[in-house]
This record gives structure tokens, sequence and C-alpha cells, in this order.
């Protein structure tokens, strides 16, 4: 019974002296940490796009159209500023590009695609939360064609062009240390269409009207640099 008593008033003595000295009996679990997105980054990427091309000789014949397909790869370079979850930001990007398509017209014509790389210059806006970061893209693109019409093997006319139009997008995107993040990304470019002036083959000059728009999936890294806090919220 005295070792009980004394055990008890020396667990109330402990008690008390950790009290006053104001220590903590239970560690409170610290805030998870989040991702600071502030600030500028560049990466690279890798993916696959395709490009929808419909072709008419004006004023309004339709030849027909097929889908130009293949890889790219490239670099993007930007800057983020967050407030709150909130992430604002620019971003520039730009691709090579290997996309080939072909389609043979109802007049036998053999009309054939290349898009040797294509690009955009977007703002962006997305919400964060831990290491995770959603965001929309919209703005400017381009792409840079190839196109070339034979018949019966024989080079009839060809023209190349760069071509603008507006661009849409998601992403997502996870850090994987303070500067390091991964993304996975969807972007749509409408080029609308456009007269092109063929020549170059055994045919005088020739316009021919293209409607394009390209789709693109792609995943990246991205670098930020600083190294940045990582904020607790």
């Amino acid at each position: 019974m005295k070792r009980i008593i004394g055990g008890v008033v020396f667990l109330v003595s402990a008690l008390s002296a950790a009290h006053a000295a104001d220590i903590p009996l239970v560690t409170k679990a610290p805030t998870p940490l989040y991702t600071n997105w502030t600030g500028l980054y560049a990466g690279v990427h890798i993916g696959g796009a395709w490009a929808d091309k419909d072709w008419v000789d004006p004023p309004a014949t339709s030849i027909g159209g097929h889908t130009a397909d293949g890889f790219i790869f490239g670099g993007q370079i930007g800057y983020n500023f967050q407030g709150g979850p909130w992430v604002a930001g620019v971003e520039a990007d730009v691709s090579w590009s290997d996309l080939n398509g072909r389609h043979v017209s109802p007049f036998n014509a053999d009309l054939r695609t290349k898009v040797e790389g294509l690009g955009s210059f977007t703002g962006r806006l997305g919400y964060s939360w831990a290491q995770s970061l959603v965001y929309g893209k919209a703005g400017v693109g381009w792409a840079r064609d190839k196109h070339q019409d034979f018949f019966a093997g024989a080079l009839l006319g060809q023209a190349s062009d760069t071509r603008w139009g507006y661009t849409l997008g998601v992403g997502w995107e996870q850090a994987l240390t303070p500067n390091l993040s991964a993304k996975l990304e969807y972007n749509y470019l409408d080029l609308g269409t456009e007269r092109l002036t063929f020549s170059g083959g055994t045919l005088a000059p020739f316009p021919l009207d293209i409607d394009q728009q390209i789709h693109s999936l792609k995943v990246g890294v991205n670098y930020r640099f600083g190294p940045w806090p990582l904020p607790t919220r």
C-alpha cells in the first residue's frame, strides 16, 4: 500500500512539475506542408498530338480530310504568383513535332501533311492543395506546317506556312520536391481556315483552303528556381 501511495504521489508531483514548466504532454501533429508555386520555372515535355485537316478547293469544293498524328517533345518556361490556394501565371512553350497524315481526294490527288512544330503563349489560373495544382490555360498558339499535293506520283505543288490561332488547355501538376514537379497536360489549338498557294510542282501556282485543329497530350517536368519555402495553411 505504501508503494502504491508513494507511486501516486510521485506521478502527481511529476505532472505538476511538467505543467509548471509548460511542457506539453501531447505533441500536436505538424501542419501539413503546402508547395509554394510562386516564382520562375522551366522544364521539358514529351507526348503525342493529332491534327485534323479539312481541305477545300476554292470556292467551296470539299476534297476530303485526314488526321496527321505523331510525337512531340520540347520545353516550357513560365512564372507563377500564388495568393492563398490560387495560382496565376504566364507560360510560353514550344514543341518539335513529327505529325504526318495523308488522304486521297475524290479526284485521286494524294494530299499530304507534315506538322513540324507548334507552340503557345498562355495565361494560367489554378488551384493548389498540399503538393498538387490543377489549372486551366488560354492564349494564342501557332503551328508550322508543310502540305503537298501529288497526282500519279508527280508533285503538283506544295506550300509551307506558320499559322496562328487560339489555344485552350487543362493540366495537373504534382510537386516531387520543393523545386521539382511533374505534370500532365491536354491542349487544344484551333488554327481556323487559311488559303495557301501551292507552287513548285508541275502545275502553275494554285490555291487550296485548309482548316486545321490540333490536340496534344503531354507529360513533363518543371524546375522552380529558388529554393522557395514551403508555407503552411
